[in-house]
């Protein structure tokens, strides 16, 4: 099956951008560009911490196109759901370049 075919489901990513204010500082401009792309999101897994009230946390591996433009402090949204992203973002490369952008994200409810 092709990556298009794969990629059969629907999010948006919220990127946002910095500049620096006049003492050296990281500012993030607003608002975030949103971008909608074709991906694959699964859960790689689940836990449920308690303290003081129940919270259940879940893990996803998001598939998107080699062009995707994403880093580590971008929101992905779908179905509803935003998701934090948890680290660099890998693209994946075949014998032909870049096939696939593979990013772990983290909900918790």
């Amino acid at each position: 099956m092709s990556l298009s075919g794969l990629l059969s489901q629907t999010g948006t990513l919220k990127h946002y951008t910095y500049t620096e204010d006049s003492r050296g500082n990281k500012v993030r401009v607003q608002p975030p560009t949103s971008t909608v792309y074709q991906c694959r999101l699964e859960q790689t897994d689940s836990q449920e911490i308690s303290v003081g009230q129940q919270t259940v946390i879940s893990n996803m591996r998001l598939f998107l196109p080699p062009d995707a433009v994403v880093d580590s402090e971008d929101q992905w949204t779908q179905d509803g759901v935003t998701y934090e992203l948890v680290g660099p973002p890998a693209t994946e490369h075949d014998l032909s370049g870049p096939h696939h952008v593979v990013a772990h994200l983290r909900a918790s409810a």
